[in-house]
């Protein structure tokens, strides 16, 4: 019929190899770029690597304290 069928969004994870695992983190690291470069900063003081382990850590506390503030 002439109209092309949108990819979905599952899709173009699996087109570009990820799992929705892979694609859930990606998605956290973006939405939290303050804890990513929180990270970064601790790395260079450290002078260490900055982790994803770490930003997801971090994240998830914070997740946790607005969760115990709202209660």
């Amino acid at each position: 019929t002439g109209v092309d069928r949108l990819e979905t969004k599952k899709e173009t994870i699996e087109r570009l190899g990820f799992n929705q695992k892979q694609a859930e983190r990606f998605e956290i690291l973006s939405s939290n770029k303050d804890i990513v470069e929180q990270v970064k900063a601790e790395a260079r003081e450290n002078e260490d690597s900055p982790t994803k382990t770490r930003v997801l850590q971090l994240v998830k506390e914070k997740n946790f304290s607005a969760t115990v503030r709202q209660s």
